[in-house]
């Protein structure tokens, strides 16, 4: 096994929890408060638990893995944190592989195509964003109602893009998005352990 396979194993038997590690280098200054709102908003928008909402920002970081405590007592941002909150030049920096691709091909025609660095908050609303007007609506007969009906439903792409940037190997390249004449795929890095 090569020594990225060894610890996507360990994680899968969970002896490693990477994302609660503490990140070599990292500082509570590499937090953006923007995000910690953006955090907050999505709590109370998408029926989160109320109580996140009443907790000041370190009790917020402790309740969710954000940072973790040092033997000084000093907090650090976890690998969690940093992909929730991080300011973008952070992550660039200390979460070099955290990357992902929005890409429209029509043919052999480039539509779109950009890589991106943002939190994973952010990064969702960018991808939806970007991703409505490459989304085409049909408009279909069901009795006497008219319904439009999108090539790709929005929920199903919220789901799809949420688990490919949270369930990836956060060691190896980017996520991407990809619209073209066969439909939508998401890729992401990393994979099924076979023993």
């Amino acid at each position: 096994m090569l020594p990225h396979e060894r610890a996507s194993r360990a994680t899968t038997f969970g002896l490693v929890d990477a994302s609660a590690k503490a990140v070599a280098g990292a500082k509570l200054s590499d937090i953006d408060p923007l995000e910690r709102e953006r955090l907050r908003q999505s709590v109370q928008q998408y029926g989160g638990d109320r109580v996140l909402l009443e907790l000041d920002d370190e009790a917020l970081d402790g309740a969710l893995g954000l940072t973790a405590r040092q033997s000084d007592g000093t907090r650090v941002p976890t690998l969690t944190g940093l992909l929730l909150l991080g300011k973008e030049l952070a992550l660039r920096e200390l979460v070099g592989t955290h990357e992902f691709a929005f890409q429209v091909l029509a043919r052999e025609a480039v539509g779109f195509n950009e890589f991106r660095r943002f939190p994973l908050l952010k990064a969702l609303d960018w991808l939806e964003t970007n991703f409505r007007p490459y989304n085409p609506e049909r408009e279909i007969q069901v009795g006497l109602f008219r319904v439009h009906v999108p090539k790709v439903g929005l929920g199903a792409f919220r789901e799809a893009v949420a688990n490919a940037l949270v369930h990836r190997d956060y060691r190896m390249g980017a996520v991407h998005v990809r619209m073209d004449d066969e439909g939508l795929t998401i890729s992401n890095p990393g994979g099924l352990m076979v023993a």
